[in-house]
């Protein structure tokens, strides 16, 4: 038994000189990466890891700490967060990551080690509204849990505001605070709008739209000096919504949130913009509605250009973001409610290139087409793509112009699917009217970049023949026909109009709601129209939206001139 003594002290000799060797590398590992929230050690199994100058911790350690919900997909390696009105969605392996639909470019993506997705600290810590430091003397990370989150909810904007009701003069003088953004767009096209400021260090407000698209933007005041060192805090494409910093050391004029939800049917309200160009022009009205979804409704006109300009309420307080106006309406204005602006997350600052960086994977639409159907119709085509899920049109009366979004009813950004003859129609034209378009993809909401400008002019107005039958409603304007009248008299709101095929085909289209078969329903009928001798023959009908066989149709027809 003695015999073995040195053998045995010459293992525990080994053991104890490779313990001395590893100790303090692993002490220095672990001092170098502790991390503390609110004084507080976050402790875990998995310990946190650094990589090209990023910590990464494991992902329940850091959410949990903060206050947030975190689920964990498997399946798409995606992980969800929510904090209050935060969300937050990252993907492993992925720098691509989204804070409440907008993107942010992670330095260093999520990974997988030992079965723990890792996230970058720094990154959730700040998105969450926590404020995240290093400490050179402990050699320690204190994350404050209780700081004020990088959100507009919180910007601490001490712009002063009146505790009483001004005039509109007064109000007026608001307008050194408006910005006008000059757009030079990656396609080459070149457009403008308006925002304002909302911090002296050059916090600028306008819409998304506005910088869509921009290869470069140029934002000045009052016509003084050209800033072109933008970068871009924050946007909300979904609800047209862009925050951008003037980077600079100069100071400027800026004004004070207000709260939208406080707006009454009725207020006075003062929009300051720059409507075609027209620098700093002030307009008043009243809030017309509030009934509009995500949007606040005023008589107070908004012109392109006027796109990001300011609402301002009688104490000089921005109520909402001048967003767009209907054309064919008199004094219809819609403005998004600043309340809006302030859950709009400020995440890491982006230039204009990170912004649409992942737009180059996301092809432009192709081949895209414009052509006149009639004297008040133009269509537009392009090829189908599989990887987008919508499509946004743009439209201006100048190549060179400013190029508005169609809207729809809610008067947001028109989303329209693929179709086969034709996806997009524009009618109500004037005869004889030209009109430029550009279109735009949409995947998981981000957009692409603009397709090539196309444009078509609509027909001067069509033969007599042609034109008499819609305008007489009936088939009388035929000579030797004498059924309109007794046509008309069958149908519920019988409507006549008319456009011209593809095939430059004149086609006249009969619509009108009837009794048939027991069941009310919708019969579509449309027919070319031959006016050399004032025949037409029908090409398609439809009941309630689907193709009528030519059976049915006949049965139909006995049905109406034997009752």
């Amino acid at each position: 038994m003695q015999k073995n003594k040195p053998l045995a002290f010459a293992f525990l000799i080994c053991f104890l000189i490779i313990g001395i060797i590893n100790c303090p590398s692993v002490n220095a590992a672990s001092k170098k990466i502790a991390i503390y929230v609110d004084d507080k050690a976050l402790v875990s199994s998995a310990p946190p890891i650094m990589e090209k100058g990023v910590t990464l911790v494991p992902m329940r350690l850091i959410f949990e700490a903060l206050g947030a919900q975190v689920v964990w997909s498997p399946e798409t390696q995606m992980i969800i967060a929510k904090k209050n009105d935060v969300n937050i969605t990252l993907t492993i392996g992925k720098t691509i990551s989204f804070i409440n639909m907008n993107k942010q470019v992670l330095s260093l993506p999520p990974q997988i080690k030992n079965g723990t997705a890792y996230v970058p600290l720094r990154f959730i810590g700040e998105s969450l509204g926590a404020k995240v430091e290093w400490n050179e003397k402990s050699q320690n990370i204190l994350i404050h849990s209780n700081s004020e989150g990088k959100s507009l909810s919180t910007y601490d904007n001490k712009a002063s505001a009146s505790q009483k009701e001004l005039s509109i003069q007064e109000v007026g003088k608001l307008e050194n605070t408006i910005a006008f953004i000059y757009n030079n767009g990656l396609d080459g096209s070149e457009s403008f709008g308006s925002g304002f400021a909302i911090s002296k260090d050059g916090i600028v407000v306008t819409n998304y739209h506005v910088i869509a698209n921009a290869k470069k933007l140029t934002i000045s005041f009052n016509e003084s000096k050209d800033y072109t060192d933008i970068s871009i805090l924050g946007f909300d494409a979904l609800k047209d919504i862009a925050v951008l910093k003037i980077n600079t050391n100069d100071t400027f004029p800026f004004c004070k949130l207000g709260d939208s939800s406080k707006a009454v049917l009725g207020d006075s309200i003062v929009v300051i913009g720059n409507p075609m160009g027209l620098r700093n022009t002030l307009s008043t009205g009243i809030i017309s509605s509030l009934k509009q979804q995500d949007y606040i409704q005023i008589t107070a006109p908004i012109s392109p250009g006027s796109s990001g300009g300011a609402l301002f309420n009688m104490f000089g307080e921005v109520i909402g973001i001048a967003s767009a106006g209907i054309l064919e309406g008199e004094n219809l204005g819609f403005c998004i409610p600043i309340n809006e602006l302030k859950k709009v997350s400020l995440g890491t600052p982006l230039t204009l290139a990170e912004l649409h960086g992942s737009k180059t994977s996301l092809s432009a639409p192709q081949n895209v087409k414009a052509f006149a159907l009639s004297s008040s119709e133009i269509v537009v085509q392009w090829d189908y793509n599989k990887d987008i899920d919508y499509y946004h049109v743009y439209f201006s009366d100048s190549p060179n112009g400013n190029f508005e979004p169609f809207l729809n009813d809610n008067n947001t950004i028109m989303a329209f699917p693929w179709e086969d003859t034709y996806s997009m129609s524009h009618y109500d034209l004037s005869p004889v009217t030209t009109v430029y378009y550009k279109v735009t993809g949409v995947l998981n909401g981000i957009e692409s970049s603009f397709s090539k400008i196309v444009s078509a002019t609509t027909f001067e107005d069509d033969s007599d023949a042609f034109i008499n039958i819609v305008k007489q409603g009936n088939f009388d304007a035929f000579l030797g026909q004498a059924i309109g009248s007794h046509f008309n008299s069958f149908f519920d709101n019988p409507k006549w109009t008319y456009f011209r095929s593809t095939e430059q085909e004149n086609v006249v289209e009969f619509t009108g709601a009837c009794s048939y078969k027991n069941k009310d329903v919708t019969i579509l009928i449309q027919f070319i129209v031959n006016p050399l001798n004032d025949s037409f023959k029908v090409i398609y009908m439809e009941r309630d939206g689907a193709a009528m066989p030519s059976l049915e149709f006949n049965h139909l027809l006995n049905t109406i001139f034997t009752n």
